[in-house]
């Protein structure tokens, strides 16, 4: 069984129920990334990585 961290591939897709196209993953992980810097949220917070993960992607398809 492959390990998944936040920085990989296989993480993002275990997050997400629809597999977004990775190019969208990845400004994802640098908007999340941008925010915890920012917001000192925990790397490892789940539930905030997601929300403003599907914030974002939504604003995005808008």
């Amino acid at each position: 069984m492959l390990s998944c961290d936040f920085s990989t591939q296989c993480y993002w897709r275990a997050i997400f129920p629809n597999h977004f196209p990775f190019s969208w993953i990845a400004k994802c992980y640098s908007l999340f990334f941008s925010y915890v810097v920012l917001k000192q949220v925990p790397v490892y917070d789940f539930y905030h990585m997601s929300d403003i993960c599907r914030l974002w992607l939504k604003k995005e398809n808008s």
